[in-house]
C-alpha cells in the first residue's frame, strides 16, 4: 500500500496568503473610511430651496431682528453696498433694517427701500465704533434679536428661517445666545452698476463660491441680554480682530455661541481688494495706518484669539433630513486650536441645556429632530483634527 505523505504548505505560499488578507483588510478599511466620509458630509443647503413660508410653521407679524450695517467710502464699496441694501430689503417684512452711514446716495437708496438710514453715532478714525451701532438700535427697535454684518453680504430668507427655529427652544442657564457663521466667498466681476440680487440669485452664486476661512466672522446677531454694551471696548467695524474677540469673550461669558454656517447663506461680494481687505489697511499711511490695529490695541497685546473660531461655538444648526426645517445640535468635538484656548483661559466647555417651545415647533418636527440625532448623527462643518470631551456641567459663583 502506497502512502501518500502531504508536504508542508512552502512558507512563501503562506506569507503570499497572509500578505493578500492584509490587502484586502486595508483596502475594505479605505472603503469604509470613503463611505463614512460621504455619511459624515454636512447636508448641503444649496440642493433644496424652501421660502420661509415651507420652512417653518407659522408666521411672525412682529419683526424678529434688527439688523445694522454700515458702508465704506471707495467706488468699488459703493456699488457691493448698493447690492447689500436692495438685497437685505428682501428680508424687511421680517426684518428692521439701519444703515449708518454718512454718503447721502446710500441713505436715498436705502430710504427708498424702506431703510431707517442714521449717522453713526460714534467714531473712531473715522469708523464706526461697533458697541454704539448696537446701543442705538436697541434704542430704536424692541425686537428679540440684534445684528451687525458687513456691507458687502448678501443673504437670504434662510436667514430667518434659522431665527425662528432657534426661537423655538428655551435654554436654561445661560445668559444669551450670539450668532456667528463663515462667510461663502465669490468674485464680483461687475462693479460698473448695482443689481438687485433675489434669493434664488444668491444661491445660485454661492454654487461657485468657497466657505472661508473658521476665524473670519461677518455678521453677529445676538439677544438683548447676550452683552452689556456700554463696558465692551470701542472696537470699530472694518478691521481685524474684534470678531475673534466678540466670540471668545461670549463663550468667557458663558453666552451661547451657535455656528450658522450651514444653515444661513451670507454671500460675500469680493471685489478688487480680495478676501483680506481688512488686512490690507496695515499697508496704509499716518493716521490710516495707526487705525489698522486700533482693535488689536484695545483688546491687549496678549489677548488669546484661539476660542474665537465658528467651530469653538457651543451649537451648531443645519436642515434636516427632508430639508425643511432647521435643527439645533450640541456641538461634541473642538478643534486642537479650541483646546488651547480653553486651557489658557481655565476653562471647559459646558453642557448645554435645553427644551423646545411647543408653541413654535410642531410635534412633527420634534420626532424628526429626534429621529436625525440618534440615528443619523452627521458631523457638521468640524475641523479634521479634534478631541472628544465628556459633557460637563459647570456653576459658576
Amino acid at each position: 500500500m502506497i502512502r501518500i505523505q502531504r508536504r508542508p504548505a512552502p512558507i512563501l505560499t503562506i506569507h503570499c496568503l497572509r500578505l493578500y488578507l492584509v490587502w484586502i483588510s486595508f483596502a475594505a478599511l479605505i472603503a469604509l473610511l470613503i463611505w463614512s466620509r460621504v455619511l459624515d458630509r454636512p447636508m448641503s443647503r444649496y440642493v433644496v430651496y424652501y421660502s420661509s413660508g415651507t420652512n417653518e410653521t407659522g408666521v411672525q407679524s412682529a419683526p424678529l431682528l434688527t439688523l445694522t450695517t454700515t458702508c465704506g467710502s471707495s467706488a468699488d464699496r459703493l456699488i457691493v453696498c448698493k447690492n447689500a441694501i436692495m438685497n437685505w430689503a428682501r428680508l424687511s417684512t421680517n426684518v428692521n433694517l439701519i444703515l449708518f452711514d454718512t454718503d447721502p446716495e446710500l441713505r436715498l437708496l436705502g430710504e427708498t427701500f424702506g431703510w431707517l438710514t442714521v449717522r453713526p453715532p460714534s467714531t473712531l478714525y473715522g469708523l464706526p465704533v461697533l458697541k454704539e451701532l448696537f446701543i442705538r438700535a436697541q434704542q430704536l427697535y424692541s425686537t428679540p434679536y440684534y445684528g451687525y454684518a458687513n456691507g458687502d453680504l448678501l443673504f437670504t430668507d434662510d436667514l430667518l428661517v434659522t431665527l425662528r427655529a432657534i426661537s423655538g427652544y428655551h435654554f436654561h442657564g445661560n445668559k444669551g445666545l450670539l450668532i456667528v457663521g463663515r462667510r461663502t466667498n465669490f468674485n464680483l466681476t461687475d462693479l460698473s452698476s448695482a443689481h438687485r440680487y433675489s434669493f434664488e440669485e444668491v444661491r445660485w452664486r454661492a454654487l461657485n463660491g468657497s466657505l472661508f476661512q473658521y476665524n473670519a466672522q461677518d455678521y453677529f446677531i445676538v439677544t438683548k441680554d447676550s452683552f452689556f454694551w456700554p463696558d465692551l471696548p470701542n472696537f470699530v467695524v472694518g478691521r481685524v480682530a474684534y470678531d475673534n474677540w466678540l466670540v471668545t469673550r461670549a463663550i468667557l461669558d458663558r453666552v451661547l455661541v451657535v455656528d450658522a454656517t450651514d444653515t444661513i447663506l451670507a454671500l460675500h461680494q469680493t471685489g478688487r481688494g480680495g478676501n483680506f481687505e481688512g488686512h490690507k489697511s496695515r499697508l496704509l499711511k499716518g493716521k490710516q495706518k495707526e487705525s489698522a490695529s486700533v482693535n488689536e490695541k484695545l483688546a491687549g497685546r496678549w489677548y488669546s484669539y484661539d476660542l474665537g473660531r465658528t467651530f469653538c461655538s457651543d451649537l451648531l444648526t443645519t436642515w434636516s433630513p427632508d430639508g425643511r426645517h432647521v435643527v439645533l445640535k450640541t456641538r461634541r468635538k473642538w478643534g486642537i486650536r479650541c483646546m488651547i484656548g480653553f486651557r489658557k483661559w481655565n476653562i471647559l466647555p459646558v453642557d448645554v441645556r435645553w427644551t423646545a417651545r411647543s408653541s413654535t415647533i410642531d410635534a412633527d418636527h420634534l420626532e424628526r429632530r429626534v429621529v436625525y440625532e440618534k440615528k443619523n448623527d452627521r458631523k457638521l462643518d468640524r475641523p479634521k483634527q479634534g478631541i472628544q470631551l465628556m459633557s460637563l456641567t459647570i456653576i459658576y459663583i
